[in-house]
């Protein structure tokens, strides 16, 4: 992976380097969190912000945050491996269902997850990128994802927090500050991801290999997590917010 240095707009944003290995089942290199369903053990490998100044005079205008986290999960069987792709699509799911799925606001998702799901080829193991987006009616949130497994139940995720120095949604924010530059940034890094696995993380895909025939992703779309009730909430709400922007506009 090819990433510049740390390049903060304020000089003040954490950065983490990594080490020149790590042993990724040595628990102490671990933290734990408790979610509702069972323990997630993670570590910070890599933590850098890059600022971007606009046309002249005009000074920063924007940031990506970038983080790489490698996570334990447990195996929640006991054929269970992030080799296999279905497993892997569902941790997926399951882990965005966890952080998103629980935050609606006037009968709305507060974010859109998982958006622009593609599966990546060029990585011999299940690996993907995604987009979370904020809601229309929130402030201009745009997260870029890269994951991928190395191990029967250990995943690695490239986060990319993109941040744009104006106010307004998403919508408004793309005709301020356009996002391609600060996209086409991110999808380097992401392009430049190589891996060589150990032999025994061989030895643990080839397994599963040969004994699931189908390990290509399929397309996932956003995950709608309201029920019908919420859905009317947000329509009548929408239409009001509609109504509201126009009156103010004039």
């Amino acid at each position: 992976m090819l990433v510049n240095s740390h390049g903060p707009s304020a000089g003040r944003d954490d950065r983490v380097e990594p080490c020149e290995e790590y042993n990724l089942y040595d628990d102490s290199l671990y933290c734990t969190q408790q979610s509702d369903n069972e323990p997630s053990r993670y570590f910070l490998a890599l933590c850098r912000s890059w600022g971007f100044r606009g046309p002249i005079f005009s000074g920063y205008i924007a940031k990506v945050n970038f983080a790489v986290l490698v996570q334990r999960v447990k195996l929640r069987r006991e054929d269970f491996s992030l080799f296999n792709a279905r497993d892997f699509e569902k941790f997926q799911l399951d882990t965005l269902l966890f952080e998103y799925g629980n935050k609606i606001e006037s009968g709305r998702n507060l974010y859109d997850a998982p958006v622009n799901w593609k599966s990546i080829s060029s990585l011999a193991v299940p690996a993907v990128t995604f987009e979370v987006l904020s809601a229309p009616h929130r402030g201009g949130v745009r997260k870029k994802v890269m994951a991928f497994a190395v191990g029967h139940d250990v995943c690695v995720w490239l986060s990319f927090n993109i941040d744009r120095y104006v106010p307004g949604n998403l919508e408004e924010q793309d005709q301020l500050i356009f996002p391609e530059p600060l996209d086409e940034y991110v999808q380097k890094i992401i392009d430049s991801v190589e891996l060589e696995l150990s032999e025994s993380a061989k030895k643990e895909l080839q397994d599963i290999e040969s004994k699931y025939l189908d390990m290509s992703l399929r397309q996932v779309d956003p995950i709608k997590w309201t029920t019908p009730e919420q859905d009317a909430e947000w329509e009548e709400y929408y239409k009001d917010w509609q109504e509201r922007k126009r009156l103010s506009i004039r």
